[in-house]
């Protein structure tokens, strides 16, 4: 189709005048025909078209759902465009999870950063001690806590 429009022949022709009438007849009603199927096919592209686009609107991109269409090698133009809706879909719902994740990361971080120890009081500002291994250990500490 696209040859015939800007006029690109890829084979060689025979000259006319060599060619018996009928089989000149039989090229020119064989070029007919494939004009007409082409037409043919054509329309029924534009109807589906318009029929996708009225049943889905706005997010119904023609030339990328024909151009996807045509590197999958298929015909159902509806299908394709479901593929490629929900390739959008999953690839944004996979974004928002690894952001969610991201986010209770950092809140669980923070948690743990905030957890004042029952050990030492909230005035003190001594840091926590380690855990007494020994009863010496734990009146000493107890100690240095009440600043005895």
């Amino acid at each position: 189709m696209l040859q015939k429009h800007y006029s690109v022949n890829t084979a060689p022709q025979v000259e006319d005048e060599y060619l018996d009438p009928s089989e000149k007849q039989i090229r020119s009603l064989e070029q007919r025909l494939v004009a007409f199927e082409q037409k043919q096919a054509y329309d029924e592209l534009q109807r589906k078209v318009e029929s996708l686009s009225g049943k889905y609107g706005d997010d119904f991109n023609a030339d990328e759902v024909v151009a996807k269409a045509l590197t999958l090698g298929t015909t159902d133009l509806e299908a394709v465009f479901k593929q490629i809706t929900f390739d959008r879909v999953y690839s944004k719902a996979t974004e928002t999870s690894k952001k969610l994740d991201e986010t209770e990361g950092r809140k669980a971080a923070k948690r743990q950063a905030s957890i004042v120890s029952s050990a030492s009081s909230a005035k003190s500002g001594t840091p926590a001690a380690a855990k007494p291994t020994s009863v010496f250990e734990a009146y000493e500490q107890a100690k240095k806590t009440l600043n005895i």
